[in-house]
Parts: structure tokens; sequence; C-alpha cells
């Protein structure tokens, strides 16, 4: 007998063939299990139920495309399901609107992906000023209501306008599903919706929800991404929450040139002020913030109590906050991760670059969008174009483009010129920002203020000047030379935190003594198929988030960079950074950690000679956390550059300094060749 079972594992279907003479009983018998595997496995299925009673009648749907009801025990089921990754949707029954979805990753077509539940608890509702709110329980028993919206979709009218409070609703607002990423490219696609205004949030699993004197403290995230990419949705917050008991929110803003986005044409007299800023992403941040004073006490948090942080773009948008007259009485402590003072001009926003305007400004962009529509054949045209056109014309057209055609605008700019936090003299000051830190004109609160030790790799590791980007199954760019690719990364990192550290701590150290700096060192990542990721990564931008959140550990997710070799250290700073931070978020003070659990006291900084002012976070095995009196300047860098001569040719010094320090004197002496 010759017989063959087929099972296609994209699409989950069998069929049997071939001669079976004589062996009709076994032939039978074998499709039957056939036909059970197909009927039981090969299929997702959950259920929906409200405080664990099932809902019937209610609609689930599968990718968008394909739609089942709940039977009378609110179970569910799709069948046929292929291997891949897919979502689960919840349409609000009777009395609810908002969202609710799953995310899969289905691998095993041979099985049954069960538990998939939608389970709407009665002890998550919160009234809020804008109506009730229905969230679930999570990790570790912490409870999350996920897409929240916090102010008016900032789409039609309300683009490039100052941010909206949120219109009120009737139903149940069912907050569990994050909301839309705010618009942004990825790779070459547009991806996410200007409709973006939505945050989570974590609460511990309280017995009763604090009231008065026994709220807790609110730590509320803001995400990183050049101010053009990125999502709160990416982060966790549930360990923060369970371990330490405070509240997280992460939230959104509008990113890119919904963001920030200046010329004159958005700019009339009858507008408010704000709308004329061209901060909106700014504002977006402030909204949120003031949701939280209005709202956050309905689920134990202390609206008088709010720790905002925030890393990379995140930290710089906290650093203009400390200084926006807009934002004053929205938090009371910061914390900011690998940020600096990067504000633009009007003119370096708007106008064309050789009058002095970044490469992305926005009469740049307007050039690409007109060259875009064949309007104009070339940017000498279009700016030709751009300077005939009235106020009203070009505002109509701007408003006239679709959110993909305005993002893909910006795809032949490097992403990090994008003019964000624009000096307007209304949200922001017109001043150059060290110096609102160095007269005091800021709102001082505590604050910490870090790096990393490698903060540049990740970006000279994707610069031609220093690697070979990947071809073929190559995992990673190919570093041209170490001992280059080393140093740069040296200076460019140290520069980091010499004008994103240590200048800002000085400054604010004659104003307030509540400032605490660090310097995140882990760097024992594997080696990776032959790659030392320790060398090419080091203590990289980013890496010391997941040990914030106290997610470092891996029980969010396992990373390349974690391994089991590293897991004892990852579990040392995991406990003590992420105590640290909620320490500082209930207390203004990091101290010894939350209950004063640890055995180092992190101080504040001092401008003394040879004072102790930077917390070193390392593991036992690379130095241990330590305070240290270590900090750096400009100049002083300037200067060691300057002399170094480790460099394999002057061309590789030159190329260094000048990205640092521009052509001066020293570079038009040293640097001809370039």
């Amino acid at each position: 007998m010759l017989l063959t079972i087929t099972n296609n594992k994209k699409m989950c279907s069998y069929s049997i063939s071939g001669n079976y003479s004589g062996y009709e009983f076994y032939h039978r018998l074998l499709s039957l299990v056939v036909l059970f595997v197909a009927l039981v496995g090969c299929s997702l299925s959950g259920n929906v139920s409200r405080d664990g009673v099932g809902l019937a009648g209610v609609e689930v749907t599968l990718n968008s495309r394909e739609t089942t009801v709940t039977d009378q025990n609110g179970n569910y089921r799709f069948n046929g399901v292929s291997i891949g990754n897919h979502r689960i949707a919840l349409k609000p029954p009777p009395g609810y609107s908002g969202a609710a979805s799953i995310d899969i990753d289905y691998q095993n077509v041979f099985a049954v992906s069960h538990g998939h539940d939608f389970n709407l608890l009665s002890d998550t509702e919160r009234t809020l000023v804008s109506g009730s709110i229905i969230g679930t329980q999570e990790q570790e028993g912490s409870y999350v209501w996920r897409g929240v919206p916090f102010a008016q979709p900032p789409t039609d009218d309300l683009r490039w306008k100052a941010t909206q409070d949120i219109s009120p609703w009737t139903d149940n607002y069912i907050a569990l599903a994050n909301g839309s990423a705010c618009a942004q490219l990825s790779g070459s696609s547009v991806w996410g919706s200007e409709d973006c205004l939505y945050l989570n949030v974590w609460t511990p699993d309280f017995s009763s929800i604090p009231a008065g004197d026994d709220r807790v403290p609110v730590m509320v995230w803001v995400h990183g991404g050049a101010n053009v990419s990125g999502e709160g949705a990416l982060y966790d917050g549930h360990a923060l929450a369970a371990r330490y008991g405070v509240i997280v929110v992460a939230i959104n803003y509008r990113l890119g040139p919904f963001g920030w986005f200046s010329h004159p044409a958005l700019r009339t007299s009858n507008n408010a002020a704000e709308d004329n800023s061209g901060n909106f992403g700014t504002l977006d941040i402030i909204k949120a913030l003031e949701w939280v004073r209005v709202n956050i006490g309905e689920f134990g948090g202390d609206p008088n109590n709010v720790m905002v942080f925030g890393e990379s773009a995140g930290a710089i948008n906290l650093l203009s906050l400390l200084t926006s007259p807009k934002a004053s009485a929205t938090f009371s402590k910061a914390a900011i991760q690998s940020g600096l003072l990067a504000w633009s001009t009007r003119t370096e926003a708007e106008a064309f670059s050789d009058e002095g305007g970044r490469s992305s400004s926005s009469s740049n962009a307007i050039s690409e969008l007109l060259i875009a529509d064949q309007l104009a054949s070339d940017s000498i045209a279009a700016r030709a174009l751009q300077l005939s056109m009235s106020d009203v014309d070009m505002a109509n057209y701007l408003h006239s483009k679709t959110t993909a055609e305005l993002i893909t605008a910006y795809a032949n700019f490097d992403r990090l010129t994008f003019p964000s936090l624009i000096r307007d003299g209304v949200v922001l000051p017109d001043v150059e920002p060290l110096a609102l830190f160095q007269t005091g004109a800021y709102h001082q609160v505590p604050v910490i203020i870090g790096t990393t030790l490698n903060e540049s790799k990740p970006f000279i590791l994707a610069d031609p000047l220093f690697t070979t980007q990947p071809v073929g199954d190559d995992l990673l760019p190919t570093i041209k030379d170490e001992n280059f690719y080393a140093l740069a990364d040296y200076y460019f990192s140290a520069f980091w935190k010499a004008t994103g550290v240590d200048e800002i701590a000085q400054a604010m150290r004659l104003h307030q003594t509540s400032i605490y700096a660090y310097r995140f060192d882990w760097d024992e990542a594997p080696v990776l198929f032959d790659i030392d990721l320790s060398f090419v990564f080091g203590a990289a931008h980013t890496f010391e988030i997941p040990f914030v959140f106290g997610v470092g550990d891996g029980t969010s997710a396992e990373s390349l960079f974690y391994s089991e070799e590293n897991l004892p250290g990852r579990l040392y700073l995991n406990d003590h950074i992420s105590s640290y931070w909620a320490e500082f978020a209930f207390n203004g003070s990091p101290g010894f950690g939350h209950n004063a659990e640890l055995y180092i006291e992190w101080q504040p900084w001092q401008n003394g000679p040879q004072q102790e002012r930077l917390l070193i976070l390392d593991t036992p095995a690379d130095g241990d956390i330590r305070m240290s009196p270590f900090v750096l300047s400009r100049s002083e860098l300037q200067t060691e550059l300057q002399l170094d001569t480790r460099f394999t040719t002057n061309e590789q010094k030159c190329q260094v300094y000048t990205r640092l320090f521009g052509s001066d004197s020293y570079a038009a002496d040293n640097c001809s060749s370039l």
C-alpha cells in the first residue's frame, strides 16, 4: 500500500491519496485521525466574558478579514489559520466603545492556540473626566488600560494646531488595545496615523484604590525616536507598577512634520499663540501631563507627585519641558536619559538651506512635495514656485497633502537633522537653552540625568565612514577599522556626556542641589555568530531602558544581547536601576533605592574639584555600581582630541574632529586634506 497524507502548513488543508486495496478499515481510521487533527488543530480560539461570565453574540474578527460571533458561553474559534502573525479584534458589545485586540504569533498548525480571551473586569472600571473606561489584569498582577485617548484626534482642521481636550463619551470605553502609533516612516513604508494621541496606564493590584495621602507616585514615560519615530506602546510598565507600587503611564505624541512644523503660511492672526508655535508634539506631551493631573487620582495616583522620564528624543523633550512656561506644575521630577539640548530657531526650521535652514526645513520639504506632484521639475523651480504662492495658497496646498505624502517628503533627509523643538517664544523661549539653565530660568525640580558609555556606537555602526553595510546573509555592517571605530565612539560618546549631562548639571547646580547624574556601563553582550556584540555595541544608546523598566532580566522580551552567561549581571543591574528610579519617583532622591534596599547611596551632583558626582552603573564583574568624580567639558575633550596619537591617520582624526568642533582654526591648520 502506498498512502500519502499532505498537510499544507500555510493553509492548514489536508488530503489523502494512494492505493489502499485491502486496507479499507485502516484507511478510514486514518482518515478520521486526519479529520480530527484538521478540526481541532490549526485554529485560534478564546472567550469573551464580563467578570468571568461569557458574553454571547459578540463579533470577533481575525486580521480585519474573517469575522465570527461568540456562542452562548462566550467562546469563539477561527479554523484553518495559517502560520504567522495574526491579530484578533473584539467589536465592542452594546453599551461599550473603544478597542480590544490580541496579537498572536501562531507557529503550530497541529495544535489549537487557545486562551486568547477578552475578559472585561468590573473592578477595572474607572470614571474619567471624559467618561468611564474598563481595562484588564496582566503580568505580575498589574492592571492595564491601553489605548486611552487623552486629546482630540489632531486631524483635518486640527492638523498643525495646538492639542485640544478630548471630547466626552457616554459608553463604557474598552481600553484593551494599544492606540495607533503616530504617523512615521519605517524603511520605505509609512505606518501609523495622524489619529494617535493615546496613552497606556499600568497600576499595581490595589486591594482598594488609594485616596488622599495614600495615593502613589506616577511615572510618565516619553518615548524616543529622534522625534520622527517610536510609540509609547513599545514599552512595558507592568514590572515597575507591580514591584514598586507606582503607576506608570506611556504616551504618544505627534512626530515629524505633524509634531514640529513651522512655516509662515500656517501662522495667522486668527490663530491662538500656541497654534502658531510649530511645537505641536511638545504641546501633545503637555496635554498628556494635564490629562494625568485631572484623571490619575481615579487610578490611585497622586497628581502632585508626577515623575516624567524619557530617553533620547524623549529626554530632549523633557529638557524642553523644564524650560516651557506651558509645562509649569505638570510634573514634579524628571529623569533624563541620553538627552541633549537640541533646539531649532525659526530660521533653521523654515528657511532654504542657503539661507540658514536645516536640510529638512519646511521650505526644503515643500520643494520635495512640489517635485513629487510634478508641479516643479527641480529644486530651483520648486523654490521659485514657493516664493510665488500666497500664504493662503500655500496653507491650502499643505492641508491637501495626505499623511503619506507629507511623511515621504522627508524620506531623502537625514532624520537626525529634522528641526524639532522650535524656539517660538511661546511654548519654548527664544533663547539658547543652556543659558536658561545657567540663569535658573527653568522649573527647578529634582532631576536624574545621564548617558550610556557607548551612546554613539549604534549611529556609527550605520555610518559608511566607519562600516560597510550588510549584504546577502550578513547580520550586521562590517567594521572597516576597529581602532578608528572605537576612537570615534569614545569621542562622540564623551562629547554627548559633556554636553548632555555635565554642562547641564553644572548649570543647574548653581540653583539647586537635587541633581543626580549617572553613566550606564553594561557591555556584557555575548558573541553571536562570531560577532563580538560587546565590542560592536558596548553599552549602547537605549540599552539602559529595559533595566529602568525592571524587565532587563528578560521577563518581557528576550534580546540577542541577553544570554545565560550575562543573566546574573543583568538581574543585579535590573534590580538596582529600577529600584533607584522608583525611589526617585517616591521621594525625589534615588538614595539607597526603594525602601533603602541597596548598599550604594546615589549622591547628588557636585561642582567642586574631585567631588563624587556621577553614579557608574555596572555589574560586580566589571567594577560594580560606584560613585565617581569623573566630569568632562567640551574644551578639555577638544584638547585631548587634538593631542591624541592613537589614530592610524591624520585624516581619521580630522573626520572625528570636524564633526564635533567644525572648521575652526585647528581644523584649518591640520585638516586641509578633507
